[in-house]
């Protein structure tokens, strides 16, 4: 599957928001799908290598994302991951 819309995210969105996005601009049916397509799983928080392949598909520096996903050390309960929806969509 290659993208047919290439996005840049919003300053104040989160990774999530803009994976949504880019997945909802390119017609796949669901978040876990568009990743699934590209042999990504969804994740709260992406480890650096799946970064870096999630830059080259979407052919952004990788070091753009980090700032988008949950701080780790967050102090929030709602960015603790039994509160969030795992499901990709």
């Amino acid at each position: 599957m290659s993208l047919i819309v290439r996005l840049q995210p919003y300053p104040d969105e989160s990774l999530h928001g803009f994976l949504l996005r880019v997945s909802e601009r390119n017609f796949a049916p669901n978040l876990k799908a568009f990743l699934g397509s590209y042999g990504l799983k969804y994740r709260l928080t992406f480890r650096e290598d799946e970064l870096a392949k999630l830059g080259k598909l979407l052919e952004i520096d990788s070091d753009v994302f980090i700032p988008l996903q949950p701080a780790p050390d967050s102090c929030n309960p709602l960015l603790h991951p039994k509160y969030l929806d795992r499901r990709g969509h």
